[in-house]
């Protein structure tokens, strides 16, 4: 123990050591090129870090192995003629890749120090496509200083080539402005009519009336003036890019992720599938991040979906890591869901499935499968929904409404159930006062439509049937079951609850309906009886039979429906290995089965033995007994134990990345109905999805944006495509 003090202060002296010399030389050409990218600097600068060679300084890397303290050694840079080092944040990295690599790899971004696998990144990486590239480049660079040297015209040409490229990136700079403003404030680029210019054209001249380059470029150039179709929406895809750029980084760095998935229709009648991210940052935060919507409209069935799951993983080459899946259980993946995530499993066998809580919580499953399984649950729903539609289609109806009831009633969405909850508790409060208003259009037909005149008797004779009063029963029912769901769903609609916290919330709701089981007598009460049982074809007793089957249907409809969503969470038992209120019974008797239900899913991510070890810590320790995963994670990550506990922060990680919700897929429709609208249906796929990354993630969106690396990452992307403008440094 003492001779690996001796060795780790040893190292310490050595590393300040390097330090000092490092800060009285001349700043590090590897910090200076992390920090300005050898893309954005002038000729002149390029040729002096090309002939300035490739910086070999001293770079004291320590890593510990059992015993054994691994250094860096110096003659490596001799054996690896494209290898370098930062003294400042003890690193690695490739010359080559450095100046002209593209790629954000831990060889050009963060830099490599995990000297136990060197031999083998180093290999590896060599013999990539993308550094064989960069080493090309490199060598041809060299040439061209020779050309350039001996032919004094080209020299000036390239001076002069960019300084027209700063300029015309100056220009970019505004353009990209106007679009990340109208983008992220969810407002339309174009008019309706040819004679409106439009928001995006109407702030390009505005702000030339204040910026004199702006202007001058307008009045001179006629190859990009900025107000084209095809300008903004290359604009807006590069903007769009650069953020799921930063996105795919984000997941890199991610030790789990899991894919959330949700469908709607849009203003033009397309189905658009909404695919979400959800993982924990370097920093701890738990993200769900949008990055964009996909038409399925010409085929939902679960191998398509499925391919779509797959596209997106590779895409984000995350397929090593994807732990969990979760689906709206709606529309998109109707009949097909078990199919769907059996699918995913074979080709990843690690991502579990989770149900959408919050869609349980709103019933939306249950309440569309009794909708569909019971003939009275489905009249009782669409004559509820077509009462809103009624009053929401005129104004005149509408006033009625205000005048007589004096409360708006909300229309139902297929998948946000909850407003359904207001609906049915607005229609019970307000059962009498419906009534008086339809009775009210019915004698007084000379002041209404023919429509509302027979839309008022048909609703009159379902809300007003004195023989069979089956709306009040079902009104009585669901307001019942509504209030058991309401405040709670809205809770786990938020994306920072943990998946063992959900599944003890849906416990409870189970229980709490199953005591409602027993009150049927209470609700049947509240049902007035017949006035005249002899003009039923039944008398009252029959009519409780047939409301005791209705309750019982409805319960067990519902009770199925969450049963099955909690069978499916039992492979997730190992989840109470961090609840909280278990602690003190842990550490009397370690939940070995707990630990057995991790490993048969997640156990190739974990260290048993060092797992176990760390767990028996925590449910003996006070200081780290928190209030539920987030807080725990938040602790260690401020307490600096995410190191000396790694496989507890780890588990930790995998809590807070397993899905609990789809909810944050129906967050993302608002915004879609914001950018799509009926006045703007006619905007295509690629616009309509960059846009609403655009909005959707604007807080990521202004958050990069502060960076001045941002205007660069951008002038890149949007110069992928065919430019007659010079946007590239030579």
């Amino acid at each position: 123990m003492a001779t690996c003090k001796l060795q780790e202060k040893h190292l310490i002296d050595q590393r300040a050591a390097v330090n000092r010399l490092a800060t009285m030389s001349e700043i590090n050409s590897i910090e200076s090129l992390r920090s300005v990218p050898f893309s954005r600097r002038t000729f002149e600068e390029k040729n002096k870090i090309i002939s300035s060679g490739r910086p070999t300084p001293a770079v004291v890397i320590i890593k510990t192995r059992k015993h054994f303290a691994r250094h860096f050694q110096a003659s490596t840079y001799e054996k690896n003629k494209w290898l370098t080092g930062c003294p400042q944040v003890s690193k690695l990295f490739c010359w080559p890749c450095l100046l002209f690599s593209t790629d954000r790899t831990v060889w050009t971004a963060t830099g490599y120090d995990d000297l136990n696998n060197l031999h083998i990144s180093m290999s590896k990486h060599e013999r990539g496509p993308s550094h064989i590239r960069c080493v090309v480049k490199l060598k041809t660079f060299e040439n061209t200083l020779i050309e350039y040297r001996l032919n004094e015209g080209l020299r000036l040409d390239a001076e002069q080539h960019n300084a027209r490229v700063k300029k015309n990136r100056e220009v970019l700079k505004r353009l990209v402005d106007i679009v990340v403003y109208l983008g992220a404030q969810r407002q339309p680029f174009r008019g309706h009519a040819e004679e409106d210019r439009g928001n995006y054209n109407e702030l390009v001249h505005l702000l030339r009336k204040y910026d004199e380059r702006l202007d001058h470029h307008l009045e001179s150039s006629t190859t990009f003036s900025g107000p084209s179709s095809r300008i903004q929406n290359d604009l807006i895809e590069a903007v769009a890019s650069v953020v799921l750029n930063e996105i795919t980084s984000e997941i890199k760095d991610a030790s789990f992720v899991s894919i959330l998935l949700d469908e709607t229709t849009d203003a033009s009648n397309l189905a658009q599938l909404s695919t979400v991210w959800r993982y924990v940052t370097k920093e701890g935060e738990v993200e769900e991040r949008f990055v964009g919507f996909s038409d399925v409209r010409a085929d939902r069935t679960a191998a398509v979906v499925a391919e779509h799951v797959f596209a997106a993983v590779d895409e984000m080459q995350c397929g090593d890591k994807l732990v969990g899946q979760t689906y709206d259980g709606a529309a998109v993946t109707s009949g097909h869901l078990n199919d769907l995530q059996a699918k995913v499993r074979e080709r990843h066998p690690s991502c579990g499935f989770v149900h959408c809580i919050a869609h349980i919580l709103n019933l939306n499953l249950a309440l569309s499968q009794a909708c569909s399984t019971i003939k009275d649950c489905k009249v009782f729903f669409s004559t509820l929904n077509g009462l809103a539609s009624f009053f929401a289609s005129s104004t005149k109806r509408a006033k009625a409404l205000d005048d007589i009831v004096k409360r708006r009633l909300p229309r139902a969405a297929p998948t946000r159930w909850n407003t359904t909850s207001v609906l049915v508790n607005t229609a019970k409060d307000n059962h009498r006062s419906l009534i008086e208003l339809f009775n009210d259009i019915r004698n007084n037909p000379l002041d209404w439509d023919e429509r509302s005149i027979l839309s008022a008797g048909g609703f009159l004779q379902y809300l007003e049937d004195p023989q069979d009063p089956k709306v009040l029963f079902l009104l009585h029912l669901f307001s019942d079951v509504f209030s058991l769901t309401d405040v709670l769903s809205n809770i786990l609609q938020t994306k920072c609850f943990d998946v063992g916290y959900c599944v003890s919330q849906m416990k409870r709701i189970t229980e709490q309906l199953q005591r409602q089981r027993g009150e049927f007598e209470r609700v049947f009460a509240l049902v007035p009886q017949p006035e005249n049982p002899a003009k039923r074809c039944r008398g009252p007793s029959d009519m409780k039979t047939e409301y005791e089957a209705l309750y019982f249907k409805a319960l067990d409809v519902i009770d199925s429906q969450m049963q099955q969503c909690l069978s499916s969470l039992e492979k997730m038992a190992f989840v109470s290995l961090l609840d909280f209120n278990r602690f003190h019974q842990y550490e009397q008797a370690f939940p070995d089965a707990a630990i057995d239900s991790l490993k048969y899913t997640y156990g190739h991510f974990f260290d048993d033995g060092l797992l176990r070890s760390e767990l028996k810590v925590l449910y003996e320790s006070t200081d780290l007994n928190q209030e539920n995963v987030p807080e725990l994670t938040h602790f260690m990550r401020s307490n600096g134990l995410c190191d000396a506990m790694p496989q507890l922060y780890k588990l930790c990680e995998l809590f807070l990345t397993l899905p609990s919700a789809a909810a944050w897929g129906e967050k993302t429709f608002s915004g879609l109905k914001r950018i799509k609208s009926y006045q703007r249906n006619a905007t295509g796929q690629h616009r309509s999805s960059g846009l609403a990354v655009m909005s959707i993630e604007r807080r990521m969106l202004q958050k990069i944006k502060s960076d001045e690396s941002f205007y660069d990452k951008v002038s890149v992307e949007f110069t992928k495509k065919a430019r007659r403008m010079e946007f590239v440094y030579k």
